[in-house]
């Protein structure tokens, strides 16, 4: 489903709706954020209830393209001032995040991709947790870096 952030935890899916997103291209790089949060008031009672993912810094030389990935590592853990780097937050900023952004289509300022990333799991911080994996398909709208979510 497109514009759904969907956690895919041992416990069972968490699915969350695209709250807010896009993306940047510019001379100074590519990056590209997205928000969601529970829908209703139910799913507010259940954890994570929110989850933002971002990368920033990719280095870029020529026009976006269909097929084009943009990947990141970052994190709490990581040094923010590298490039290119990456975050997420799910009511706690992840120690560790890696992300991937994969072009699957461009209409003029608007561009579908779909999303890859893995980080710590979501809601155990014990020897029951397990590394999360995290998908979605998004269709996002070209805007300014200050419109994002920067996780730093």
């Amino acid at each position: 489903m497109e514009n759904q952030i969907k956690i895919a935890h041992q416990d069972g899916d968490i699915v969350l709706p695209l709250k807010k997103g896009g993306y940047f291209y510019e001379d100074r790089g590519f990056g590209i954020s997205i928000e969601a949060e529970a829908a209703s008031e139910e799913d507010w009672e259940k954890h994570p209830n929110c989850a933002s993912l971002a990368s920033f810094g990719h280095p870029v030389t020529n026009p976006l393209a269909v097929g084009q990935v943009f990947g990141a590592k970052g994190g709490m853990g990581y040094d923010c001032d590298a490039t290119p780097n990456a975050g997420a937050y799910f009511g706690f900023h992840a120690e560790q995040v890696s992300i991937s952004w994969r072009i699957i289509s461009i209409e003029g300022d608007r561009i579908t991709v779909e999303l890859e990333a893995f980080t710590e799991d979501v809601d155990y911080y014990d020897d029951r947790a397990k590394p999360q994996p995290i998908s979605g398909v998004f269709s996002l709208q070209r805007c300014e870096p200050s419109e994002l979510w920067v996780p730093y």
